[in-house]
């Protein structure tokens, strides 16, 4: 049984008191359990449970009356490692992260499953328990004009967490995780990528194109705020085809887990792959522009790891705590499998303006910055990268960052 009604959201105040934790440096905030007002007002579509039957019927009404939430009701469901297909427009939100709780379960959010509506998508305070470890677990979002995880708990085993495909725009925050994975959130774009040729807007390696994405919202970002990160993960952020993210005010804790396999892998962003398909289908660009700023990166022991590992594009890497790692922030140039290092200085999609500031490296190995893979010809300091805040003297342009918190999670969706 499917009850519709239409929704005016009135602008209110609410008073409230920001939970806390205690950890031996004094109070830390803990995370916003309270799910920000809506923006535009949306169509919400309640249903009885949250079987499988249930959420499909739910997902394909929302779809035919075109678009709107998805209320899933308090309690615990097990769905036997099912992945809902969501059609960009359809937006699943539950009672609360403590009170709608799926077991083994996750959404596929792609405009290949249809559009509807604003064609933006969100999931929303629930949490959601896997058991499963397979390779065909793991979250999508696809080619829809927005999303937004908020306010939820996940945690489990999967091979990739979730991959973002060329979204107009993508917000994580206030989301919790403990989760075991090669890949968290894996970023793709349409693979175009502002190549690595001098330029006369820097005067250095860098294209004023990528640069000029430093601090926007545009070209497809992915934004990963104030969320909590706790387990094992080989590259919780990582991206490639010309990609782009966000990630600040975030906490990570690799866990030292009795028998885990693996290591604790850093923040990243990969570099193109094999030379060889170079113009076909089969290459991917590396990754285009980073921002990681205003986190906290650690772990329950030192380790082999490092903190941040780029490997493509430009980036501004500043404000971070990072400790118990081996590095704090390497920068290489791709190479095993694909050999890049073979090219000339400079080398295809090779890290390029770098700027490396402000952040307090505690515990760690073999250096708070370095270069990694032999790579020392192709990437060197004050050429590549620079351990200072752009200047506009030098570098031709100011970095401000993009408004924090992002302004959509307090009018989402968004009116676009």
């Amino acid at each position: 049984m499917f009850k519709k009604y239409v929704f005016i959201v009135i602008p209110f105040i609410i008073f409230s008191i920001t939970a806390c934790h205690v950890d031996e440096n004094g109070p830390v905030p803990g995370p916003d359990t309270t799910p920000d007002p809506g923006g535009t007002p949306q169509n919400q579509y309640p249903i009885d449970s949250a079987s499988v039957d249930d959420i499909n019927a739910g997902i394909a009404s929302v779809r035919k009356n075109g678009g709107g939430i998805l209320q899933l009701p308090a309690g615990e469901y097990h769905l036997g490692n099912t992945s809902f297909r969501v059609p960009a427009g359809v937006k699943i939100v539950g009672a609360g992260k403590d009170k709608t709780i799926l077991h083994d379960a996750t959404f596929n959010f792609a405009a290949k499953h249809g559009t509807c509506g604003d064609s933006i998508c969100q999931l929303s305070s629930l949490s959601i328990l896997n058991t499963f470890q397979s390779t065909n677990s793991y979250f999508e979002v696809s080619n829809v004009a927005g999303m937004r995880f908020d306010h939820c708990y996940f945690e489990g085993h999967y091979s990739t967490f979730c991959n973002t495909r060329s979204n107009d725009f993508v917000i994580v925050d206030n989301c919790e995780f403990r989760i075991w994975t090669s890949y968290g959130f894996y970023c793709f774009d349409d693979n175009s990528y502002y190549k690595n040729t001098p330029d006369t807007y820097t005067g250095k390696i860098g294209n004023a194109e990528a640069i000029a994405l430093l601090g926007t919202d545009i070209k497809n970002p992915v934004f990963v705020e104030d969320c909590k990160f706790t387990g094992r993960f080989d590259h919780l952020m990582d991206g490639r085809r010309g990609a782009r993210y966000i990630f600040r005010h975030n906490t990570i804790r690799y866990e030292l887990l009795e028998g885990a396999a693996g290591y604790s892998g850093p923040l990243e962003g990969h570099g193109p792959t094999n030379p060889a398909d170079l113009g076909t289908d089969n290459f991917y660009e590396g990754t285009n522009c980073i921002e990681i700023y205003d986190n906290v990166i650690t772990e329950d022991q030192a380790s082999q790891s490092g903190g941040v590992l780029i490997r493509s594009g430009i980036a501004v890497i500043y404000n971070n705590s990072i400790s118990n790692k081996n590095w704090g922030v390497t920068l290489a140039v791709e190479d095993s499998p694909y050999h890049w290092l073979n090219d000339p200085y400079p080398a295809y999609n090779q890290p390029h303006g770098v700027w490396i500031w402000n952040n307090t490296f505690q515990n760690i190995g073999d250096g708070d910055v370095g270069i990694v893979w032999n790579s020392g010809t192709h990437i060197q300091a004050d050429r590549d990268y620079f351990l200072r805040a752009p200047s506009p003297a030098v570098d031709g342009f100011t970095y401000t960052p993009y408004p924090y918190p992002h302004p959509y999670r307090a009018n989402f969706p968004p009116a676009r």
